[in-house]
């Protein structure tokens, strides 16, 4: 483990001191420790989680509640054209 991450610190031009290394080295061993754990675990009959709790549809219906008129919003408009807004060209 010790070798790779000299080699991970060479790649990246990384200078890591022997207290550093192993410090790396601890902290990645633990982290590899973890994954092999979850690994472990046997998993085959569940199904994917796709949502921490159970839910059906929560979104509102989209249903217009205020109505606004083409004409009423063109008014607020500093410039409108053909029934809709005229803005700044900034493509060229």
């Amino acid at each position: 483990m010790n070798q790779l991450i000299l080699e991970l610190a060479a790649v990246n031009k990384l200078k890591l001191s022997e207290a550093e290394t192993a410090e790396i080295c601890d902290a990645f061993t633990s982290f590899t420790a973890d994954f092999d754990a979850m690994a472990a675990v046997e998993t085959g009959d569940l199904e994917p989680l796709v949502y921490l709790v159970s839910m059906n549809n929560i979104f509102r219906k989209d249903i217009a509640k205020h109505k606004i008129s083409r004409e009423r919003l063109l008014q607020t408009a500093p410039e409108h054209q053909n029934g809709g807004f005229v803005v700044p060209k900034i493509v060229e």
